[in-house]
């Protein structure tokens, strides 16, 4: 996993992604399921839904998907077949496998399945946590690197409520060639404050998604305060951690001192030398987080809720609000 991560940053560092960002890809792993877009009853559905979204204010096109299943309309996202021109042009494009596989070390269905795990946890922790309903949240993707969950979540939210940061300029320069429905900009990798288009907003959603899975102490530490100064007073902050045992993953073969330091101190961090350093510290690597740290150490936040995922078991979804 290391590896992987290494050259994706170092290609992000550069600028260059290995592939030409002009041609993306309609993903045909589908192909043997896509029935359900093209000849089931669900179709008809989707027929209306084509014949009304490009009139439709942004505002509105989350109504438009009430009565499509969470499923399907992950389906047509990832597939986005060309008999729905209307809906095809409003869906983000994907990027070249080979950089969804540097980026998030999966592609295709896999990637499918592993992204609505984390986004029906996520709404689902959201319906029962957030004061009101998601169509209303303003809602911050934080690491939203090519945009794979933030996407999923137009069929709740009106973009103009959808924002995502990330540290690489070549992630939200990829965000924006898509077509992903958010405002997006680079964010320091150390930071002090959100970048100018999110300073305004009062967030009542915050997630990050294998973010804190990758951050040192003092990083995170810091992107916490920037969250807890910008998420609304009844906001909720959603995040992953790792488990101390998936360091048998990262580091199959150096993992017991990583494990043994996380038992101990609940935290453990392998520092990667991939990008320059801030203030002498290597803000970026492998991490792992136990929540009786977050107990002791997030001194801004309580845990109210946790959730697993199996298809994806090596982050934990901690569910946290502001003390």
């Amino acid at each position: 996993m290391g590896g992987i991560l290494q050259k994706l940053m170092r290609q992000a560092a550069r600028g260059d992604n290995g592939t030409d960002n002009k041609h993306f890809v309609t993903l045909d792993v589908y192909k043997d399921i896509a029935f359900w877009l093209t000849s089931s009853d669900m179709a008809k559905r989707l027929d209306e839904i084509d014949q009304k979204i490009a009139q439709t204010p942004s505002k509105d096109i989350p109504a438009l998907w009430d009565d499509v299943p969470f499923d399907l309309f992950s389906l047509l996202t990832f597939h986005r077949p060309t008999r729905y021109p209307n809906i095809r042009a409003f869906l983000p494009d994907w990027p070249p496998i080979d950089l969804q596989e540097n980026t998030v070390g999966a592609s295709g269905r896999k990637l499918m399945m592993m992204t609505n795990a984390f986004i029906r946890s996520m709404t689902s922790g959201a319906a029962t946590h957030l004061d009101k309903p998601l169509r209303e949240a303003n809602v911050l993707d934080y690491g939203v690197g090519f945009g794979r969950n933030i996407r999923m979540l137009s069929k709740y939210v009106p973009a103009d409520q959808l924002f995502g940061v990330d540290v690489l300029d070549s992630h939200v320069e990829l965000c924006r060639t898509l077509g992903v429905k958010a405002t997006t900009a680079v964010c320091d990798k150390v930071p002090s404050t959100l970048p100018e288009p999110m300073r305004g907003v009062r967030f009542d959603l915050a997630f990050l998604f294998s973010i804190f899975t990758h951050l040192s102490e003092s990083t995170h530490q810091q992107v916490l305060d920037v969250l807890h100064r910008n998420l609304d007073d009844n906001g909720l902050l959603v995040v992953t951690i790792r488990p101390g045992e998936s360091w048998d993953v990262v580091l199959p073969h150096e993992s017991e001192a990583y494990k043994a330091k996380h038992a101990t101190d609940g935290f453990s961090f392998l520092p990667l030398e991939i990008l320059p350093p801030v203030n002498g510290e290597q803000t970026f690597g492998e991490t792992s987080i136990s929540l009786d740290y977050i107990g002791k150490a997030w001194s801004d936040w309580k845990v109210i809720a946790s959730d697993l995922n199996v298809i994806d078991p090596y982050q934990l979804i901690v569910f946290l609000k502001k003390r």
